[in-house]
């Protein structure tokens, strides 16, 4: 089920802070809940957050949070001291976003929003609204194109050379882990159970590829 969003981005400032990622602006934020929205309808086939994502010209904003700390500026916000009370499932899309694309500028995350179907859908509409109307507004990204988008990202990663499994992350749940262990002579590695998260929603191309990866590093 959804949460807030201003608890999804406290949650996503604390692990950035523990994964020692300080240079998280009221910009950046923006980009990595969108990761964080996209990766979570790509793997759970839900929201993380409930609040829609606009397209603004510098990529992707959550308005209310962008209001919520536009008085940084630019500048890094503080990672909350405390670990917020969220979702399992949820904290899994957050180190998604983070390892993907947590350690790359805000000015870089923009530009690649800019080549991202999601956003290239919606800016031209939201350029209409201004101009028709005269007046601010903006559309909002379809969430059937960010799970389309971060399906092939994370399918991407999964396959990526040399990747092992303990660096992909995946996400599986207990239904699913039972189905492989009766698939595979030797129960999934230690390193693969740290990143379960339940429960998942794995698709058979995903656990195709999971299978291929577990065999070719038993």
């Amino acid at each position: 089920m959804p949460i807030s969003a201003k608890t999804v981005a406290s949650a996503l400032l604390y692990e950035a802070g523990q994964m020692g990622i300080t240079d998280v602006s009221n910009m950046k934020l923006q980009k990595l809940l969108y990761d964080t929205q996209g990766y979570h309808l790509a793997l759970f086939d839900e929201r993380a957050f409930s609040e829609d994502i606009s397209a603004w010209p510098y990529g992707t904003v959550i308005e209310p949070i962008y209001h919520e700390y536009k008085t940084y500026g630019s500048l890094p916000i503080p990672s909350p001291q405390e670990k917020p009370d969220i979702p399992e499932l949820i904290w899994a899309s957050i180190r998604h976003a983070l390892t993907g694309r947590g350690t790359k500028s805000a000015i870089e995350l923009s530009n690649e929003n800019h080549t991202e179907d999601p956003w290239k859908e919606a800016w031209p509409i939201t350029r209409v609204i201004q101009r028709l109307i005269n007046k601010y507004g903006s559309a909002k990204l379809k969430d059937s194109t960010m799970k389309t988008l971060f399906t092939r990202k994370f399918i991407k990663r999964q396959t990526a050379a040399d990747q092992a499994p303990d660096e992909a992350g995946l996400c599986l749940d207990l239904a699913a882990w039972k189905e492989l262990e009766a698939k595979l002579s030797a129960p999934p590695s230690d390193a693969l159970r740290r990143f379960m998260a339940t429960p998942s929603t794995v698709s058979d191309e995903l656990e195709q590829i999971l299978l291929e990866r577990q065999r070719a590093h038993a």
